[in-house]
């Protein structure tokens, strides 16, 4: 397996200490090296789901990285760094900026739309209703489903919702795994029209790494290779693509 290092960003001291499970030997290992993921734990994420479900999202990266074929894995991942830099540089929305049409935009929308995901949906394996995001989703329904991390978050997080970067289709990996169309969300005018299900996720990394897709719309091709189901295609619309 490949290991992969991380520091701990405490305040103003980097930690680069790690030791990430290899999947191999399943062993601890400590590295001096620089690390490949900084994660800053600092007063604005004072919650151990906080804190967790972006450790998650960054390793869904790495794993991403990874999944790719390798002569592909460095010009992909570096045109996609080179994108946020350029957006927190120019102060566009950084760090993903606005989608403009561009490859380097549709790859992020890519990349990330995992990596919120596979965050997403593992807090919510470790923390159910356990989570440190106040409230429900809608106050006006009782499905204790909707207190979830993941169902929360996919459905708020969605193109026609009021959060930022909405064209990452952060709720469509969710969408394309479970059997709720979950309409009765008062809080978004126009939710995602969701009528399928039962994709796993063995099927959708594959659906994100194989032949390095750079465009939604080859990510939905290789879904699609999976299961020819005109819902494919209408779901990746409902997100835009």
């Amino acid at each position: 397996g490949t290991t992969v290092t991380l520091g701990v960003l405490i305040a103003t001291y980097l930690v680069p200490v790690v030791g990430l499970v290899s999947t191999a030997g399943g062993s601890i290992r400590l590295f001096a090296h620089p690390p490949d993921l900084v994660l800053g734990y600092a007063d604005t994420r004072t919650f151990s789901d906080q804190f967790k479900v972006t450790l998650y999202h960054e390793l869904g990266h790495a794993a991403h990285y990874f999944g790719l074929a390798s002569a592909a894995r460095g010009p992909y991942w570096v045109s996609n760094i080179q994108w946020t830099i350029d957006n927190v540089v120019a102060g566009n929305n950084p760090p993903y900026g606005d989608f403009d049409g561009s490859l380097d935009a549709e790859r992020c929308a890519v990349i990330e739309s995992w990596g919120f995901h596979i965050g997403w949906y593992l807090a919510d394996l470790r923390y159910g209703e356990n989570i440190g995001i106040n409230g429900n989703i809608s106050s006006s329904n009782n499905i204790t489903d909707f207190n979830r991390y993941v169902h929360r978050r996919a459905e708020v997080d969605n193109p026609n919702g009021t959060q930022n970067w909405s064209w990452i289709p952060k709720g469509l990996c969710w969408d394309l795994i479970d059997d709720n169309d979950q309409r009765s969300n008062t809080l978004i005018t126009d939710p995602i029209s969701d009528t399928i299900a039962n994709f796993n996720h063995a099927q959708l990394f594959n659906a994100y790494t194989n032949n390095a897709p750079e465009r939604m719309i080859d990510v939905r091709n290789n879904v699609l290779s999976i299961r020819n189901d005109a819902a494919v295609i209408n779901l990746f619309a409902e997100y835009g693509y």
